[in-house]
Parts: structure tokens; sequence; C-alpha cells
């Protein structure tokens, strides 16, 4: 089984939105999303990571099928101001669970992007919680700090970590040199 991590291209956008939408299904089930009038949930900003020179959307795939997607963003952290990337959405189908896809995909991302990472986990979200300590843990040696939510409902699990070394990512990336 072959898990490659590949950037999103503006011709796979509606794959990544066809994702987001059982993404937020499942999402639902433990906090509000809210919907349009057709039903259809609404991510505001996934047009962003095609426009944005500082998010990357990627697609996930197990042996050439598609297995999820990813949406990453390089940011300044509120509390001191450095430049962290950030697992902003994480999604992996339900068929490819369990079977080693979600960790291998995300030690692609980080080792993609050395520096300073953040993930965060809603309290609420049972399963992605241990599944990130676990992935983070392994692939940091432990060497992670985590922050516990400040209150039990709509509470956030923050992990953050460094990989390889802190890099600057240039603002004209083209999409092609992330694919690997």
């Amino acid at each position: 089984m072959t898990v490659v991590v590949s950037s999103a291209k503006a011709g796979e956008r509606q794959v990544v939105a066809a994702l987001m939408q059982d993404y937020l299904a499942e999402f639902a089930t433990f906090d509000y999303v809210e919907q349009d009038a057709d039903g259809r949930y609404v991510y505001p900003y996934l047009p962003h990571y095609w426009e944005d020179p500082h998010r990357y959307p990627f697609l996930l795939r197990v042996d050439d099928e598609i297995a999820g997607f990813a949406l990453t963003r390089l940011e300044a952290d509120p509390a001191n101001g450095r430049m962290v990337m950030d697992m902003a959405e994480f999604y992996v189908v339900p068929a490819y669970r369990r079977r080693g896809v979600g960790d291998a995909a995300a030690r692609r991302l980080w080792d993609l992007f050395p520096g300073n990472w953040s993930v965060r986990v809603l309290a609420s979200n049972k399963g992605a919680y241990p599944f990130w300590k676990q992935a983070i843990s392994s692939y940091t040696d432990n060497q992670f700090r985590e922050e516990s939510p400040q209150r039990p409902v709509g509470g956030i699990y923050t992990f953050t970590f460094a990989t390889g070394t802190d890099v600057d990512i240039p603002d004209d990336l083209e999409p092609d040199f992330l694919d690997y």
C-alpha cells in the first residue's frame, strides 16, 4: 500500500469540495456546522487554498485511489508571533482508516514543511484526539507540547512541535513543487 500526498490542483478543487462535505457531515455529529439553503455544509475558507500563497491544499491517495485531503496554512502564532504551519483540516475516508494512511500522510506533510507546527483538535472529536496524540508522539519521539482545553464543551487541544529545521516558505512556491 503506497500513500501519496500531492498538492490539489485547481482542476481537483471539486474533488476536495466533495470530500469536504463528507468531512463536515462527520464533524456535524459532535459540533455545529452551518448548512446553506440546499443543505450543503458551508466551509467558507476552501477557495482561499487556491488563492492565498500561505495556504496549501493536498489530496491523499492510496495506490492511485483518493483517500482523503489535508489543508495546511502558514500563520503567525498569536502567542509569540512566530511563524507556524497549521494543520487546518485533515480527513481520511473511512475505508482507509486504521490502516496507517493518516499517519503516513501526516508524516509526509510534516517532512514537506520543516519548522514549527500546530495541530488543534476539538475536545468533542473523540476519534481525532488519540490519533493525533499518537502520530505526533511517534513522529517527534515525545518532543511536543500539548495544551488541554480550558473548557470541556467547545474546548480545543493544541499540539505544538518542530520538524526538521525552520525554513521560510517562499510566496511564489509552485504547486507542482509540492508533489512527491
